[in-house]
């Protein structure tokens, strides 16, 4: 036999034919149902990302706002003449400092929130204090601090600083006054207290920092300092500097080429990552050059989606483990009868007509007699059949009628065992007849005289 016919599909058992077909029936429902439970997770993975992108996108967009809203204030500011008036008349009005305060405070209350440590800071060109100086460094010492110097040069400034006194961060958004001939005779700026800071950047994360635990919105600006903001932990600030190991690894990104690119050549697209377990997602603010992005734990911010998957293949496992067993259980209970239908030909055809009576005698016992049958008879597929052959599904049927055929078979053979039998004894009777007439025959006196003369005849020739 070669092995190919071996090991042919047509050579197996019917059993291993079932099992066979049920794993090629399960191997692709298997990898189709993993493949869309991975499309799953992919989808609900690219829409986290999204509306991740979303939320930054949407509080950019405040905080360029909120920007945009102040500096149209303060120039509102820079062109009234009382301010122009003030720094013209700076001079001659030394003495008046409480006046030019006053003038100062009413436009405070024009510009600032309520219950805010909110103050305008009036500079002339030297980067002397006019009034209010109360503002985190000390301008006049450094007059080259972009803050005061762009606007010197008649631009707009915002940054964000770290009060080295109470380590809390500041807003501080300048613009020049100009005096009626167009001459920059002086700087305005307003600086923003923390609770503003927190109002108009930080407070739209807030849902975001307490919903998903070790969380955290991070803020670079123009001069790469960066700004952290976590639930729990103060804002801290740490400065950017290239090839510093310590802080890359407090912040993976300061690795990644084009988070680097996007914040050296202020590319305003939105940028996202996942790496080290964790998703980050930044933007550029359109005007102010500033990054601002968060960075969330993997685990946590996909924790629905982890939810939803594990659910998924739970209940996959669970469904597939049950229609196994069913499909198994069926197999077996459809081998079974085919089995037996195999032994009872079998033993038709070798004429073992009392194992097919031994087969059927157990077919037709009592649940009561199974436990004796079992211990007596080493033929458990039988046994086992037993519980299911009371069902009339159509092997049970076909079982019922191939036992009928092999008795009537058993039976005209033994009827034609019985008419050979009797044609035997009615032969040997024959033959003992036959045998007597012809002894009776040859045995009587005159077929002795004729016997003589027959023996007389032949010695005289």
């Amino acid at each position: 036999m070669s092995i190919a016919k071996l090991f042919s599909f047509n050579n197996l058992s019917v059993t291993t034919k079932i099992y066979i077909l049920i794993t090629v029936a399960i191997i692709p429902i298997s990898v189709s149902t993993l493949s869309s439970l991975g499309y799953i997770y992919y989808q609900g993975e690219k829409g986290k990302l999204n509306h991740f992108e979303e939320l930054i996108t949407r509080v950019a967009k405040k905080i360029d706002e909120t920007i945009d809203e102040k500096n149209n204030k303060l120039e509102q500011i820079s062109k009234s003449e009382e301010i122009i008036a003030l720094l013209s008349n700076q001079e001659q009005n030394k003495s008046q400092s409480s006046t030019i305060t006053e003038s100062l405070n009413k436009f405070e209350n024009f510009i600032t929130s309520k219950n805010t440590q909110n103050h305008l800071n009036l500079l002339n060109k030297k980067a002397e204090c006019v009034t209010s100086c109360n503002i985190s460094v000390d301008i006049k010492e450094n007059q080259n601090l972009p803050i005061f110097k762009k606007a010197l040069q008649g631009e707009n400034y915002v940054t964000l600083l770290i009060n080295e006194k109470n380590q809390k961060t500041e807003m501080l958004i300048s613009h020049p006054v100009k005096s009626k001939k167009g001459e920059i005779i002086g700087v305005i700026i307003l600086r923003l207290d923390e609770k503003s800071v927190e109002k108009y950047i930080w407070s739209g994360f807030s849902k975001l920092l307490s919903e998903i635990p070790d969380s955290k919105v991070f803020l670079i600006n123009q001069n790469n300092l960066m700004i952290i903001k976590t639930e729990k932990s103060p804002i801290f600030q740490q400065i950017i500097t290239k090839g510093n190991q310590n802080e890359a690894a407090l912040f993976p990104l300061l690795n990644d080429k084009t988070f680097i690119n996007q914040l050296v050549n202020h590319q305003p697209n939105i940028y996202h990552k996942i790496s080290h377990n964790r998703i980050y997602v930044s933007t550029l603010l359109a005007n102010k050059k500033w990054v601002i992005g968060i960075d969330l734990p993997k685990n946590i911010a996909l924790n629905n989606l982890f939810l939803i998957i594990i659910i998924n293949v739970t209940l996959f496992i669970v469904v597939g483990t049950i229609t196994i067993l069913t499909a198994l259980y069926l197999g077996k209970n459809i081998s079974k009868p085919i089995n037996l239908l195999t032994r009872i030909a079998q033993a038709v055809d070798r004429g073992d007509f009392e194992e097919v009576a031994k087969i059927q005698n157990i077919l037709n016992s009592k649940k009561k007699d199974l436990r004796t049958r079992r211990t007596k008879s080493t033929n458990k597929d039988i046994i086992i059949l037993n519980k299911s052959i009371k069902f009339q599904d159509d092997l049970a049927q076909l079982i019922r009628i191939f036992i009928q055929m092999a008795n009537r078979v058993e039976q005209r053979e033994q009827n034609l065992q019985r008419q050979v039998k009797k044609l035997n004894i009615k032969l040997e009777i024959d033959q003992k007849k036959k045998l007597k007439d012809v002894k009776n025959l040859t045995e009587n006196d005159e077929f002795k005289k004729i016997k003589s003369i027959v023996t007389m005849l032949k010695n005289n020739n």
